[in-house]
Formats: C-alpha cells, sequence, structure tokens
C-alpha cells in the first residue's frame, strides 16, 4: 500500500477529471441528447455519482493532511464508507462487463462515456482502494453493510415499477 500523500493526490485528481467526463456524459450533454435527469434512475448514474462524492472528499481530506506536512498516512475521510462504496461500484463493472456483456457491442454501448463509467471509474476507484486505504480497520460487518445502499436501490425501482406504467 502506499503511504505518500502527494501520490494519492495525483492519482485522486485524475480520477475526478475522468469522473466528470462520466458524470456530463450521463445526463446526455455529450451526446446530442436532449439533457435530462433521466440518469438518475440507474445504478451506474448513482454508483458513479457516489463514487465521485466519496473520491471527493478524500481528496480534500489528503490537501488537508498535505497542507499541515502530512505526507505520510492513509485515507482518513470516512474510510468505511469509501469501502462501501467501492463494492458498490464494482456491482457496476462486473454486471456490465459480465452480465451484460453480449449487449457491448451494441450501438451505444460501447462509446466513450459507457466505458467511462463502467470500466475505467470503477476500476480507478477500486485500485485506489486497494493502494491507499487501511484495509485492517473494516469489521465483520462491513460486508453486509456495503449491501444497504444497493438493497434499497432495488426496493426503490421495484416500488417505481409497480406505481409508473410501463413504457
Amino acid at each position: 500500500m502506499i503511504k505518500n500523500r502527494f501520490t494519492q493526490l495525483i492519482y485522486r485528481v485524475a480520477f475526478l477529471t475522468i469522473s466528470v467526463f462520466g458524470i456530463i456524459e450521463s445526463f446526455g450533454l455529450f451526446a446530442g441528447q436532449k439533457p435530462g435527469f433521466e440518469c438518475l434512475l440507474y445504478y451506474t448514474s448513482l454508483s458513479n455519482f457516489l463514487c465521485f462524492g466519496v473520491i471527493l472528499a478524500a481528496t480534500v481530506s489528503t490537501l488537508n493532511h498535505l497542507k499541515r506536512g502530512e505526507t505520510e498516512g492513509y485515507n482518513t475521510a470516512c474510510p468505511r464508507f469509501k469501502f462501501y462504496s467501492t463494492i458498490i461500484i464494482l456491482v457496476t463493472f462486473i454486471v456490465y462487463n459480465f452480465i451484460l456483456a453480449d449487449n457491448m457491442f451494441e450501438p451505444g454501448w460501447n462509446n466513450l462515456g459507457n466505458l467511462t463509467k463502467h470500466i475505467v471509474c470503477p476500476l480507478m476507484v477500486v485500485i485506489d482502494h486497494l493502494l491507499f486505504d487501511e484495509h485492517r480497520s473494516l469489521k465483520w460487518f462491513d460486508c453486509l453493510g456495503c449491501t444497504v445502499l444497493p438493497l434499497i436501490y432495488v426496493a426503490v425501482i421495484l416500488v417505481r415499477a409497480e406505481l409508473l406504467p410501463a413504457g
């Protein structure tokens, strides 16, 4: 694991820069589509938004440590929640690459925005966790804790499907 906070800062700024592209693309601004908020219904978008926020918090924390002259150490900004968001975005990666893999060659499925949101950003979040976080601080219940947000998402989507007409 890498304790150098300057390396962490460079990596996280790179992630945030790439992630902003994916977020903007989620709203349809690069695809020549009419901008909209439909992306707020999709697990992919929500998991990317969550990870952007968590990595932004980790970046601010890293900057604060560097300002105080602390050049070595692990991520201290919400490490448990950062682990949860890492698992949540890993689900995005797995579903896209292994469950929806048959659709990857359909028009629109392999554009730069989709690849950013489904492959690049998820892998960068996982790598960030593996390289910059202290792993021994997690407890046994964290394996269950990371399922709470995805289960809430499933419940909301099922309720929404029942309340709104198809089409």
